[in-house]
């Protein structure tokens, strides 16, 4: 979230998005943690329609981590 701190949100955003594609990206506490900070950026950077369904997937996935 530095980028977004320093108000670079694009980078940030692109920065976001890396982590989500990583195949294999097994640890399920940062892979619910992503969604959560992709949907702030998202927010602040005015896509408004996209951050709530980002954040659903921060849901989706927070739950995930807690079953496990």
């Amino acid at each position: 979230m530095n980028h977004a701190t320093l108000g670079d949100l694009g980078v940030a955003e692109e920065h976001l998005h890396l982590p989500l594609d990583i195949h294999g990206l097994d640890r399920k506490r940062t892979r619910a943690i992503v969604p959560a900070d992709l949907g702030h950026v998202q927010l602040n950077r005015g896509n408004a329609p996209q951050a709530p369904a980002t954040w659903c997937d921060f849901l989706n996935c927070a739950n995930c981590a807690n079953d496990a």
